[in-house]
């Protein structure tokens, strides 16, 4: 047992953590509680990806770049996060004790679901930022950060495809990997 415990990264641990919270939160809310959650974590990771490189450079200009970039993803992320957050409580008028079993569980699965596109978001974060340590945990340590950050980036590719479909610099799943691994060397 203690052998496991010694391979475990410290995402791993986070993003079990993350897990159980939300599927506890979903199991409460049921999935009428979770869709403007899960519509908002389509439109936090959409959004994070297509326009943190724009809005790093559009702020500052190729200065600091090594920063930017991370901080950019993380204030648009961040943002979106918030939004959700305030429209949840407007819309949370409805009184989680009258679900039915089926709805309870409906809202676990629904929040697991949500706690997987949040970790490969933060795992994107981590990709990005500067620090050597942060990027080995991701690309090296953690056993599911890479995952999730690849069903992040198909996620985005369908996402792309149903609202760009004609445009031909869409980004695919190979060309986001490099663009977040690649990121300490800009």
């Amino acid at each position: 047992m203690p052998e496991i415990l010694n391979e475990i990264n410290w995402l791993d641990i986070l993003f079990i953590i993350l897990l159980l919270g939300m599927v506890y939160k979903g199991l409460r809310s049921g999935v009428i509680g979770q869709i403007p959650s899960l519509i908002g974590g389509f439109v936090l990771l959409y959004i994070s990806i297509e326009y943190y490189s724009f809005t790093s450079e559009a702020i500052f200009g190729f200065m600091f770049q090594k920063w930017t970039k991370p901080a950019s993803f993380f204030i648009i992320s961040a943002g979106i996060f918030v939004a959700v957050k305030i429209l949840e409580r407007v819309l949370s008028v409805i009184n989680a004790n009258e679900f039915a079993l089926i709805e309870r569980l409906g809202g676990a699965v629904i929040g697991g679901f949500r706690a997987c596109m949040l970790f490969g978001v933060l795992g994107m974060i981590f990709l990005l930022m500067p620090i050597k340590t942060m990027q080995t945990s991701v690309v090296d340590g953690s056993k599911i950060c890479n995952t999730l950050i690849t069903m992040d980036f198909k996620i985005y590719v369908w996402m792309s495809e149903i609202i760009r479909p004609s445009e031909k610099n869409k980004k695919d799943i190979k060309t986001l990997q490099k663009e977040f691994r690649n990121a300490e060397m800009m």
